[in-house]
């Protein structure tokens, strides 16, 4: 993941939220906003659309792939670090929600989160935005090692932003005594 940009698009964020798609289990995934790309686009005129059909249909190595392009394209126009080319790890992180690969999905939320809370773009906005979404899918892993190692960083960046959830310790405290619970595979 060090390769990847990790800077947000939050202008467009603002612009024009996007609330996402509800699954057939009832389970709301939040998508990513259209990006403000300079790229070539897909054909149906949506940038990140070719890559979510792929993932809704269950392609998710075709959902990788499109995200790939697309994010090259991005990264050599404006570089890694742009705004733009940090759109991607938001769109990794919402197939892999998709696709209920929710320690990938929970790792690229907090990556996000950390870099829309870093200089020189710090945005605080976004890095919420990001950081409850690794929340949420931090909440769905299923394997305790994976939950005790996210846990840290939570704290960190919850941290960070005290009044945004002040319940945050005590929210992480339930999840690892929930997390400890857990059988562990043979």
């Amino acid at each position: 993941m060090s390769g990847v940009a990790w800077v947000v698009l939050a202008d467009a964020r603002r612009i024009s939220p996007n609330p996402g798609v509800t699954m057939g289990d009832g389970t709301h995934v939040p998508l990513p906003p259209r990006p403000l790309l300079t790229g070539s686009r897909v054909p149906d005129g949506s940038s990140h659309a070719h890559a979510f059909r792929h993932a809704y249909a269950g392609r998710f190595a075709e959902a990788e792939d499109a995200i790939r392009r697309l994010e090259n394209q991005v990264v050599r126009a404006h570089g890694a670090k742009s705004p733009e080319a940090t759109y991607w790890i938001e769109a990794r992180a919402a197939v892999a929600r998709i696709g209920g690969d929710h320690a990938l999905a929970a790792r690229l939320w907090l990556a996000a989160a950390r870099f829309h809370a870093s200089p020189p773009h710090a945005d605080t906005s976004t890095a919420l935005f990001c950081l409850d979404r690794a929340f949420q899918d931090w909440d769905g892993i299923g394997e305790v090692h994976v939950v005790d190692a996210l846990a840290p960083l939570f704290r960190e960046l919850y941290a960070r932003y005290p009044d945004h959830r002040p319940d945050a310790d005590a929210a992480i405290d339930r999840r690892l005594r929930r997390a400890a619970s857990l059988p562990v595979p043979q």
